[in-house]
């Protein structure tokens, strides 16, 4: 089977959140090219406060926020 894109995503996502240890989401996230705009409307849209950490995190909420950010970059 292909590779599914929307894994591949949800993938690069968890691993610019973990990129920096110690550092808020909201900044990690600069890493996958968003303006700080679209991150904080992608981070508002699924619920998440971006000063949390990427460890602090369900897997339900990186799920919501990997939607969020692919809305954000339609």
């Amino acid at each position: 089977l292909p590779p599914d894109p929307n894994e591949a995503r949800f993938f690069r996502l968890v691993r610019a959140g973990f990129s920096e240890k110690r550092k808020q989401l909201k900044n990690n996230l600069r890493s996958l090219g968003l303006g700080d705009e679209a991150i904080a409307a992608a981070l508002e849209q699924a619920g998440i406060d971006g000063r949390r950490r990427a460890e602090t995190l369900a897997v339900a909420e990186w799920e919501r926020l990997a939607e969020a950010v692919a809305d954000a970059q339609r």
